[in-house]
Order: C-alpha cells, then sequence, then structure tokens
C-alpha cells in the first residue's frame, strides 16, 4: 500500500539522506503517515511516498480507541507485546494514519 509523510524542505533533504527518524507522537515513538496527499500536506508541502506491506500493519480502528483509550498505559503494552512494526489507525472519516516502529518494513521510498 502507498502512504504519505508531509514534511518541510529543511528535513526533506536528511530523510532522503539518511532515512526517517522516529519521533514522539501520539500513537508512540514512531514516523507518522497518511493514506491521502492531503492529510500528509497538514505536516508539510513536500510529499514522500512510501510503499509497506500491509502484512506488516496491524489495522485499528477508532472504536478500538473508545474501549481502550490511548491513555491508558495497557494500550501501548498490548500494541508492544504484538511486537508490531507498524499501526494503522481508520478514522470514521475514511483517512488513515500509519505510525511505524521499525522502518525496516518500508519497502520504498519516492520523492
Amino acid at each position: 500500500m502507498q502512504w504519505y509523510h508531509g514534511t518541510t524542505l529543511e528535513k526533506l533533504g536528511s530523510i532522503l539522506e539518511i532515512g526517517f527518524v522516529p519521533e514522539k507522537g501520539v500513537f508512540g515513538k514512531g514516523v507518522y503517515f497518511s493514506s491521502s496527499k492531503e492529510g500528509a500536506r497538514i505536516f508539510g508541502t513536500h510529499i514522500i511516498r512510501i510503499a509497506v506491506d500491509d502484512a506488516h500493519i496491524l489495522h485499528l480502528t477508532y472504536e478500538d480507541l473508545k474501549e481502550d483509550p490511548i491513555e491508558n498505559e495497557a494500550w501501548f503494552k498490548r500494541i508492544k507485546r504484538q511486537d508490531c512494526p507498524a499501526i494503522a489507525m481508520n478514522y470514521t472519516s475514511g483517512e488513515c494514519e500509519l505510525v511505524i516502529y521499525d522502518m525496516a518494513v518500508i519497502r520504498e521510498i519516492y520523492y
């Protein structure tokens, strides 16, 4: 599947040269992507597209969060226990957010 990462011109060169650097976010320390270019543009006008094999992604829905809120430390422990290299959060809007914890799952990077 294709995913999009919005970034600034300043960070673009570094990403293309040394790769993505995980940063702390709502779903833990990782690199965040969007299922759409429009969603990625919120974070920067320079869009990087990646390919990731869907078999490496744990898919969750917004409904999953209602049952087990992310403020609950057990949520992060459950994700870590499953040893998943990436999660995709599917929102009711149809947008999907991908968080990659292990950059080895990225098959290709396009700019």
